[in-house]
């Protein structure tokens, strides 16, 4: 499977943050894409993911499922919701999914994602008693359980600690073993640059790639 953007602008309107693009996503790619802020790295994701149609060129993608983990820091904890709620909202999501299961189905498939990203301890827990790291999986959680082929998240090492930060990469390495396409939106040296096998940079409007962290 791939996507796509051909002969590309992006941006707001009629106006483009980024020209004259042209990218090519395979299954199986893992990308570092970063730049400075403002530069439109948002605006590059949401163009991905179709949230977001483009100021002019073409957008073409076989990948039947999508999925973004927005920065936990934008969402709110205050709301009264539980961890398994916040993961189970991915069901829902996945029109798919949701044909194909009974809503007894929904919730083991919302369980085995809570196991597989270790929250099944605090599945109970309301979001503003749960750490950032924990929170950050829920996040990831939400994405997984409606299966995707393409995985894209914004700055999911931001305000985690070390011990956080590799709980986190141990579930994307998983599921990026799977063949399926990761592209995380980040600054710094989070993890390895050696799980990445892609690094994009968005540079006073053009998108470049180093063929090497």
């Amino acid at each position: 499977m791939t996507l796509e953007l051909v002969n590309a602008a992006i941006g707001y309107g009629r106006k483009a943050l980024i020209s004259c693009l042209d990218l090519k996503v395979n299954s199986g790619d893992v990308i570092f894409l970063s730049g400075p802020n403002g530069s439109g790295k948002s605006t590059l994701a949401k163009t991905l993911l179709g949230v977001l149609p483009l100021v002019s060129g073409r957008r073409v993608t076989d990948f039947a499922r999508l999925a973004y983990v927005p920065q936990s820091s934008h969402f709110d904890i205050q709301y009264p919701i539980t961890v398994q709620a916040l993961v189970a909202q991915g069901v829902r999501q996945n029109l798919a999914l949701r044909q194909l299961l009974s809503r007894e189905a929904g919730g083991v498939e919302t369980r085995q994602v809570l196991e597989q990203v270790g929250l099944v301890s605090c599945a109970k827990s309301l979001l503003r008693e749960v750490s950032g790291g924990q929170l950050q999986r829920a996040l990831i959680a939400r994405a997984l359980v409606a299966n995707p082929d393409f995985l894209l998240l914004d700055e999911p090492f931001s305000n985690l600690d070390r011990s956080g930060r590799g709980e986190v990469a141990g579930i994307l390495r998983s599921f990026a073993a799977g063949n399926r396409t990761v592209c995380v939106i980040d600054h710094g040296d989070a993890i390895e640059k050696s799980f990445y096998s892609r690094f994009l940079e968005i540079e006073t409007g053009h998108l470049l790639e180093q063929r090497s962290a």
